[in-house]
């Protein structure tokens, strides 16, 4: 009986735990988006989409933010498959190979590249 007690108080402390981590994770999520859409909105337009019409640069901007928005969840769902199936330390690995290169293959991409050809010390 005492068992069961201590099993089921182990129980709803994990259960909470597990609750404010899901939310902490979400807020964290959402405060990300929130910037990044700011960002789409005011900075990026004119770095990144230079064009003679703003519209279409806020348009191109916000479009950039709307894939970033729908391919999340579907990476997250893939790479957990992908995570379920073969390992996490794979899935991890991919992902972070994946960001590694989109990483670099943007920085290199970058219309900056043309303000600053050379290396910031």
């Amino acid at each position: 009986m005492a068992n069961s007690l201590a099993q089921s108080e182990h129980d709803a402390r994990q259960s909470k735990k597990a609750a404010a981590s899901g939310w902490i994770g979400s807020a964290l999520e959402y405060y990300d988006f929130f910037i990044y859409a700011t960002a789409a909105a005011l900075i990026f337009p004119q770095i990144f989409f230079p064009s003679n019409n703003p519209t279409v640069a806020i348009v191109a901007s916000l479009a950039t933010y709307g894939v970033g928005y729908v391919a999340r969840p579907i990476g997250a769902f893939v790479l957990g498959h992908w995570g379920d199936t073969h390992g996490q330390r794979i899935s991890r690995s991919v992902c972070s190979r994946q960001c590694s290169l989109l990483s670099c293959a943007s920085s290199r991409a970058s219309p900056l590249r043309e303000k600053y050809p050379e290396p910031v010390p």
